[in-house]
């Protein structure tokens, strides 16, 4: 049985090599081909195109912020940051139970963080109380407290 099996495959590789060889079957898509139409696809696609700049517009937005602010389907947003992704354009970092998408290699890795940090809203919200404040004080972190619960 095995030996069949090994005939099959021999079988197998030797007409492929038949048709990379044959000028008969020269029209066939080479690699570089395909990556040129891979590439392309990435471009051309208009949803795709709108994720990857809503990306580059908003670092660190997590997923339900690119389906709510796009206007896509959960399933589409999901397909298009896949294949982002799979393509290197794009990379993600957990943050608690989010994921935070960013551009790739265009930060580093603490601004990725100061970014993920800034994107909660609470934290925020108290840097600005402090740069409005110009001063912490172990007394001011009660004041800032009233002024989080006034909003």
């Amino acid at each position: 049985m095995i030996i069949v099996f090994s005939l099959i495959a021999i079988i197998q590789l030797e007409k492929s090599s038949f048709l990379s060889i044959n000028p008969a079957f020269s029209n066939q898509p080479t690699f570089e081909d395909l990556v040129r139409t891979t590439q392309s696809s990435l471009i051309n696609n208009s949803t795709r195109t709108e994720v990857y700049d809503f990306i580059i517009g908003n670092p660190g937005i997590q997923f339900r912020g690119i389906c709510t602010g796009l206007c896509v389907a959960v399933g589409t947003a999901e397909f298009h940051l896949g294949v982002l992704k799979k393509a290197g354009l794009i990379s993600f970092v957990r943050d608690g139970r989010y994921k935070r998408f960013f551009a790739a290699k265009k930060f580093s890795a603490k601004e990725i963080k100061l970014i993920c940090l800034l994107r909660h809203e609470t934290l925020r919200e108290i840097i600005k109380i402090i740069m409005v404040e110009k001063t912490v004080l172990i007394a001011s972190w009660r004041r800032i407290s009233r002024l989080l619960l006034k909003d």
